[in-house]
């Protein structure tokens, strides 16, 4: 199964709620999922979420950024608790002195 932003219109902590008690359904189901999310505090739970019964195995992935730029590379590591919104911005031309330099 693939979750990409799950619960985005929900409030933040409404989305952790839910998010959390889809994982442990589905960890105990012994499903595969990747869950993409920006709920930090998600994140951090998966040592805990690790310790709910069922056969799934809940680790975290990262896409790897190199000198601030993304390598398009998925690698297993801890969260980094980072969205990126700043290299974001740079590449679109919406930082705030990108529109303040624009005539």
């Amino acid at each position: 199964m693939l979750f990409n932003e799950t619960y985005s219109t929900t409030s933040s902590s409404d989305a952790l709620y839910l998010s959390e008690d889809l994982l442990h359904i589905l960890k105990d189901k012994g499903a595969a999922v990747i869950f993409n999310t920006h709920i930090h505090e998600l994140a951090k739970e998966i040592p805990e979420m690790n310790k709910w019964d069922g056969k799934g195995k809940i680790i975290s992935v990262i896409m790897e950024i190199k000198d601030n730029v993304n390598t398009f590379r998925v690698k297993r590591a801890e969260p980094d608790y980072c969205s990126y919104a700043r290299n974001i911005a740079l590449k679109y031309g919406v930082t705030y002195e990108q529109m303040k330099e624009t005539k």
